[in-house]
């Protein structure tokens, strides 16, 4: 009885599996869309907001409180690097300084003297020292409150009078270039790799080109204030001086920067990998997933390995009840 029951159960299976094996064939094909694999070069971009700003920008500051002495320049000035364009006040530095001076002068007059020569005490000779140390100390900081042009350009402002007291580290005015640049900031993003020579297209207000700009300057990260993040400012300079000639001091401009350009590369359409980061292959009418490393990708294509250069792939593979080996036909 037991073996009838053995023998009733292994011709069950291989019923069922000579079923599967003859039906097999007939399973309908899923109709999909299909492309190839292109060879061709994956761009990114990035849109930044920008403002019209003159090129080198230089804030004249003064590093000690004090007050104005004297104003030597005005707005729209051409000044050389090296110019003198404000004076602070040096009266108490000036007046220790002469001081200083006559006691270095009687003290050295002393010791050239041979007849007090022997008498110079160590103390005396020390003082002497520590005076010398003090006047250089003095004319460092007279220098200091020199403030200067770091730069050949012209006066863009000047926000102080003669006389006005003013704080350490105060914007007395700045020096500005002749051409025109643009300013943006951009939020720090280790994944997008934007590097000084990338370049821009320029888009004004209204959506005008305005021509090409180049990444010329990209200062040091800092906090935002506002947003709490990294960020850094972005400094694009025309590649033509005709580029921005419309355009105004602190207009709004867009900025679409291309970087990090791949040429030469296998590559799929977006839609065409699915929500697992398959990509799903075609081979003599069957569908197979394929593991690829969506890395290297813009917002229309992703890179793919080499080796896919035209084959046939699924697209929007996620619609269909795909599984591997399964047939598939052209959709109609």
């Amino acid at each position: 009885m037991q073996k009838t029951k053995a023998s009733l159960w292994v011709i069950a299976a291989t019923t069922v599996t000579v079923a599967t094996l003859f039906l097999l064939p007939f399973t309908p094909k899923i109709a999909v869309r299909t492309t190839q694999v292109k060879l061709g070069e994956l761009e990114k971009t990035v849109f930044l907001e920008g403002v019209v700003r003159y090129q080198d920008e230089q804030a004249c500051l003064n590093t000690q409180a004090g007050q104005v002495y004297s104003v030597h320049v005005s707005q729209g000035q051409k000044v050389k690097a090296g110019d003198l364009l404000i004076s602070m006040d040096t009266t108490i530095e000036e007046e220790s300084l002469a001081v200083l001076s006559q006691m270095l002068h009687e003290q050295d007059r002393l010791i050239v003297d041979e007849q007090y020569a022997d008498v110079i005490s160590t103390a005396v000779m020390q003082t002497t020292w520590d005076a010398r140390v003090t006047t250089q100390e003095l004319r460092a900081s007279i220098e200091t409150k020199q403030i200067r042009a770091a730069k050949d350009g012209i006066i863009g402002g000047v926000y102080v009078q003669e006389g006005e007291y003013v704080a350490a580290f105060t914007a007395l005015g700045y020096v500005r270039g002749e051409e025109k640049c643009i300013a943006a900031v951009k939020m720090v993003d280790y994944s997008s790799d934007i590097s000084d020579g990338t370049i821009a297209r320029v888009l004004s207000g209204t959506g005008e080109a305005l021509g090409l700009a180049t990444l010329c300057k990209t200062d040091a990260p800092v906090v935002n204030e506002i947003t709490a993040q990294l960020a850094q400012q972005l400094t694009f300079y025309p590649e033509t001086t005709t580029n921005l000639a419309d355009a105004e001091i602190g207009d709004q401009v867009t900025l679409e920067v291309l970087y990090g350009a791949n040429g030469d590369a296998a590559l799929v359409p977006v839609s065409a990998i699915d929500h697992n980061d398959m990509l799903w292959v075609v081979e003599n009418d069957k569908a197979m997933p394929i593991a690829v490393d969506t890395a290297k990708h813009n917002e229309q294509y992703v890179c793919v390995p080499d080796q896919l250069i035209g084959q046939q792939i699924i697209l929007d593979p996620s619609l269909y009840d795909l599984y591997a080996g399964c047939g598939i036909k052209e959709e109609k």
